[in-house]
């Protein structure tokens, strides 16, 4: 019995030290999602971590710093820092989407005006349209 539990603490902590570091952020899926944490250049480049865009900016115009418990690392699926539609073409919107951590819900819409009750983060250049929700 002795050697089993020693064997199981080993197995355990064979897991633990190899176990993927995005998955300590809590990043559900590695293939479908990344991690705005700065530490890669992100899914363009086949990594699952990336860099902090707007979201120091964002959480810092709601009193919050990010990558802190109050406002933790958000992971976002890879489609969401992608242009969803051609301002050219059918739509006007030039990107939608969401992101999230275990405490926010951070909603962006970039291309149109802001709709009723959204914030907006200027960036010379771009206007990034958000909403956060409080998870729970």
């Amino acid at each position: 019995m002795r050697r089993f539990l020693q064997l199981v603490m080993i197995a355990i902590a064979i897991v633990l030290m190899t176990a993927s570091p995005v998955l300590a952020h809590g990043v559900p899926n590695e293939k479908n999602w990344h991690i705005h944490d700065g530490l890669g250049p992100g899914p363009a480049a086949g990594d699952h971590h990336a860099g902090l865009v707007i979201f120091p900016a964002l959480f810092a115009q709601e009193g919050l710093v990010y990558g802190t418990s109050a406002a933790p690392y958000v992971w976002c699926t890879n489609a969401t820092d992608k242009g969803l539609l051609d301002p050219g073409g059918q739509g006007t919107v030039s990107a939608a989407g969401h992101c999230r951590s275990d405490v926010w819900i951070v909603h962006l819409l970039r291309g149109i005006e802001a709709p009723a009750g959204w914030s907006t983060l200027v960036i010379p250049g771009d206007d990034f349209h958000y909403r956060l929700t409080r998870i729970g």
